[in-house]
């Protein structure tokens, strides 16, 4: 049979054999134009042709690669993914639930009761909040600074003694009384020295003097006393507050 290039329109003799198999693709060795050819070409009993042409195989079918979808831990979540359910979180009881309200109320009190005098430290405000429900009794102590400037050996008429001075200040905006103050020996742990029943044995009292602080005042104190045979190593000092 006779095929015929449709981009040249150069003609080739094809044997019918060539086509057994069905339609395949063949190229025109003069223009090199690659068509899909059929059994359906011209008759040629007896032409002959030089020209030549080339058939290639019949192209394999292959299907469309088919998209593989992501690994499961990129996927988004989309709305309405199935999820797993969390167990339901156990319901309380009206009496239990008043039981946990008063027992949590009760635990904060404690803390405030037991670190008030922490807390007034770091928030001196509250000291008149404390004060106003009795739970500081010392209100004029927060406002004064005490400060020791001289604890040590010292030597009086030939005796060796142990000499504690300081100041006491009003830090307030009004007129404070002075309190007593405590001072207290410690050894090299940082301990105050102690009988066998655990009752301090090198702590004193000083006096408060007669009269009140004024507004940014600032009053001396002092003690001297026989130094004791222990080796004292530092000083606890503060006002007394029975509250404590």
């Amino acid at each position: 049979m006779i095929q015929t290039c449709p981009s040249c329109g150069t003609r080739f003799s094809v044997p019918d054999s060539a086509f057994a198999g069905g339609p395949r693709q063949v190229r025109c060795a003069k223009c090199g134009h690659v068509w899909l050819a059929g059994a359906e070409g011209e008759a040629g009993i007896g032409d002959s042709f030089e020209n030549s042409f080339e058939v290639s195989a019949p192209a394999a079918f292959e299907p469309p690669p088919i998209p593989m979808p992501p690994p499961e831990e990129d996927m988004p979540l989309r709305f309405g993914s199935a999820l797993p359910s969390l167990p339901p979180l156990p319901r309380l009881t009206r009496g239990q639930s008043l039981i946990t309200c008063g027992a949590l109320t009760v635990a904060i009190l404690l803390i405030l009761i037991v670190a008030r005098h922490p807390l007034v430290a770091r928030v001196p405000a509250l000291a008149h909040a404390y004060a106003a429900i009795g739970l500081i009794n010392d209100l004029a102590g927060l406002e004064l600074d005490l400060q020791l400037t001289r604890a040590e050996k010292c030597l009086v008429s030939g005796r060796d003694m142990l000499c504690i001075e300081g100041v006491i200040v009003n830090k307030s905006s009004r007129p404070l009384p002075s309190l007593p103050i405590f001072v207290t020996a410690l050894d090299t742990a940082g301990k105050p020295f102690t009988d066998p029943g655990g009752k301090p044995i090198l702590a004193w009292t000083i006096a408060p003097e007669s009269g009140k602080l004024l507004p940014g005042e600032t009053k001396g104190f002092s003690l001297t006393v026989p130094y004791p045979d222990q080796m004292i190593a530092d000083f606890d000092y503060g006002f007394t507050d029975d509250s404590q």
